[in-house]
């Protein structure tokens, strides 16, 4: 026997083998179908069925491994939920003890402070008996302003010399705040620090709050340094923002926006650089110095310059112009200056950083004034101090001689005295009273003359 199967409608009749290949409409809905031998249908069914059930057997297995990792994942986050409750407890128990240290130290500080108004009292008090029973004590804590007078009595006396006033700035020469650290830190390593200086530079130009420094294709030695030198000046707070973003392997630094930092970075960070340098220098060869930066002078005109700065050891005087920037639009300016002020030379130095020492050997050979790089400064310096010594030697060597001589000439002439006063007495046999006669007639000269010539 055949088989009808309508596929449409599903409907399912059997009929006879002389059938089996031909088409014909199905008696339910019309539809025309072939009609199939019954085993190789049979067997189709079977394998269709077969395959189902396997299908099914699979996905139930599935489904357990399913439940079963999400019960694993479900004990997994467990444990790890009980885990940062555990953390959350034990922080909560810290905070705790730091809340209670943070009130003890509020209240040690409030303590403290009731101390300080109680001495701060008692020494108001002791201030009034002093001046009630007018006693004189001595002010310890001077006036900045005189201080600076007195330190730099020699440069301002130099100036005056010349009628010309100094103004000198107590902050520029005020080591109590970081300029000094962070100066010594970027001429110390300019090299590698001048890319990053002069990206500073550029978003302060623009107005721009942050900047990234990249650290790509930079040797580990420069990452190094760098890096401290971001983290220094975010310690210090002459920045207020620093991230180092170890995927993008940059560093993002935001730079304050105030006036001075921005000036600092902007030059004054060289001035700072050179007069630690020299401060340095001094103190070792304990040398007698008077060292200033930042100062102002005013001519009699009222004509005014700014000097970076500028030093007397000995009696000598140095001015040094500190330039981290374009400087040869402003080398006119500095050879009238330096005229102005007959400074010699050599002791007028134009510091550019960056310059190499052809450049500096060829800018001093062709201006009137003395060209250095942050690399020979000092050594231009030992030269100069050298210089100084030399000069003193010989000026000391030369009033050495001249005393010995005047020493000499004095023993000759007081021997030539005694002979003479001996040869007179000698050869005159006189009276007191006939001697003063003779003064008086004016014949003693004529006497005395031959032997004292």
């Amino acid at each position: 026997m055949s088989i009808f199967k309508c596929s449409k409608c599903a409907y399912i009749k059997e009929v006879a083998d002389k059938y089996v290949g031909k088409r014909a409409k199905c008696p339910k809905c019309g539809n025309e179908a072939k009609v199939v031998d019954t085993i190789p249908f049979v067997d189709r069914l079977t394998t269709a069925y077969t395959k189902q059930k396997e299908d099914i057997s699979t996905y139930k297995a599935n489904m357990q491994k399913v439940k079963e990792y999400i019960e694993k994942q479900k004990s997994t986050h467990q444990e790890q939920l009980h885990k940062h409750q555990q953390e959350v407890e034990k922080l909560k128990k810290q905070n705790s003890s730091l809340n209670s240290k943070y009130s003890k130290s509020i209240n040690q500080h409030n303590k403290d402070q009731e101390k300080i108004k109680t001495l701060q009292s008692e020494v108001s008090e002791l201030q009034h008996k002093l001046t009630d029973s007018n006693k004189s004590v001595e002010n310890i804590s001077h006036n900045q302003e005189f201080n600076l007078q007195d330190d730099y009595r020699p440069i301002i006396d130099w100036f005056a010399q010349k009628h010309i006033e100094v103004m000198i700035d107590k902050d520029a020469v005020d080591t109590r705040g970081f300029f000094d650290e962070v100066a010594i830190t970027l001429g110390n390593n300019y090299s590698v620090l001048e890319g990053v200086l002069e990206q500073m530079r550029y978003i302060h130009r623009k107005g721009y709050d942050t900047v990234k420094i990249s650290l790509e294709n930079r040797s580990k030695e420069d990452i190094s340094i760098i890096k401290n030198f971001c983290k220094e000046i975010y310690d210090y707070s002459f920045a207020s923002r620093y991230y180092h973003d170890k995927k993008k392997n940059a560093i993002y630094l935001e730079i304050q926006k105030a006036t001075k930092i921005a000036n600092f970075f902007n030059g004054i960070w060289m001035e700072w650089y050179v007069y630690m340098m020299l401060l340095e220098r001094f103190e070792k060869q304990e040398l007698s110095y008077t060292l200033v930066k930042g100062i102002e002078i005013i001519y009699p005109n009222k004509d005014k310059n700014e000097l970076d700065i500028f030093f007397i050891v000995d009696g000598t005087p140095v001015c040094i112009e500190c330039k981290s920037g374009e400087f040869r639009k402003d080398i006119d300016k500095y050879v009238k200056l330096r005229k102005r002020l007959k400074l010699n030379r050599e002791h007028f130095i134009i510091c550019a950083i960056g310059l190499d020492e052809i450049q500096t050997d060829g800018l001093s050979n062709t201006f009137d004034i003395t060209f250095t790089n942050q690399n020979n400064l000092l050594e231009y310096i030992d030269t100069i101090l050298a210089n100084i010594e030399e000069h003193n030697k010989k000026v000391l060597n030369i009033k050495n001689s001249f005393s010995k001589q005047t020493k000499t000439e004095t023993t000759s002439k007081g021997t030539k005295k005694a002979k003479s006063k001996t040869t007179l007495e000698s050869s005159q046999d006189i009276t007191k009273d006939e001697a003063d006669t003779i003064k008086k007639s004016g014949f003693l000269k004529s006497i005395i003359s031959p032997f004292s010539r």
